[in-house]
């Protein structure tokens, strides 16, 4: 059996240059733009490119150059603690640092991010005499972005931290069952012999023990464009963390716990987590929930 197949290579090489030709005029339509998201659909289209075919003219070189205005200087400002609890430090330091560590770990968001160091911010505040407190406010914001070449402005407030002092409740209760003990020998009616398995009742007072405590934390923030100092995004975060723990304790005869009961029993009772521990814990579901929407917001 005999075919003349045809040599498609030729048409294939023909329609890669075809296709890449078509993303690389795309990716230069977009280079005369000022938007940031404008730059990184030039990006795509250079990308693509590459993907076609990798040395396609000089794609890498544009792919980099759409890439540097594409990216957005974004400065993630120290959270003012605004909910009159000051028990726990400088909590709003804490979950600015976290959200900056979080998003520096994300190679999506870093993709289009870069971040100005709190260093540096402290640097020219102090060098220009400009109050932290003012960067969120239009002349603020126009005068920092202006020195130090940001696009966005992170901030926010603590607005309600709540750490529950722990309830200790008790489910008392008496426990009565039947066991057996041994077997007895006895007569029936009809003179023969048989025996019976003999009975006792054995009793218990079982405290069912449960303690619960939570932790709340509330945030409000915002993002600002330092251009056109308009608000981007904002939005108010809300999360908590409970804590619940139970064991039991008795007197009496164990025979008489029920399954349950003795199954609880290997539980003993355990130092409860402090008001302190609670709180970091409620205030790392907000960082999570905190990071997941600056992302959907910016990217």
């Amino acid at each position: 059996f005999r075919s003349n197949a045809e040599d498609y290579h030729q048409r294939l090489i023909s329609a890669k240059e075809y296709a890449a030709n078509a993303h690389y005029q795309a990716g230069i339509k977009y280079k005369d733009s000022t938007q940031p998201s404008d730059f990184r659909s030039c990006m795509n289209e250079f990308q693509k490119v590459m993907n076609i075919l990798p040395e396609y003219l000089d794609s890498q070189e544009m792919y980099e150059e759409c890439r540097e205005y594409a990216v957005i200087r974004l400065a993630i400002m120290s959270f003012d603690n605004t909910s009159g609890n000051t028990s726990f430090g400088d909590i709003g330091m804490s979950i600015s640092n976290d959200v900056l560590s979080a998003l520096m770990k994300d190679d999506e968001f870093m993709e289009f991010f870069e971040f100005v160091s709190r260093d540096k911010i402290d640097i020219i505040l102090e060098e220009q005499q400009l109050a932290s407190s003012g960067l969120v406010q239009e002349e603020g914001s126009v005068e920092l972005g202006q020195l130090l070449g940001i696009h966005q402005i992170l901030s926010g407030e603590v607005t309600y931290i709540l750490a529950d002092n722990p309830d200790h409740s008790q489910n008392r209760t008496r426990m009565e069952k039947n066991i057996g003990t041994g077997s007895q020998t006895y007569v029936d009616s009809e003179g023969n012999k048989l025996e019976r398995e003999t009975q006792t009742q054995v009793s218990a007072n079982v405290i069912f023990h449960k303690v619960e405590t939570q932790a709340i934390i509330k945030l409000s923030y915002k993002i600002l464009d330092v251009t056109t100092t308009q608000i981007l995004h904002s939005n108010t975060i809300t999360a908590d963390h409970r804590y619940e723990y139970e064991w039991v304790t008795y007197t009496g005869d164990k025979r008489a716990l029920s399954v349950m009961a003795q199954l609880m029993l290997s539980r003993k009772e355990q130092q409860l987590p402090s008001s302190s521990q609670m709180v970091l814990e409620a205030t790392e579901v907000a960082v999570k929930k905190l990071v997941q929407d600056i992302k959907k917001a910016l990217i």
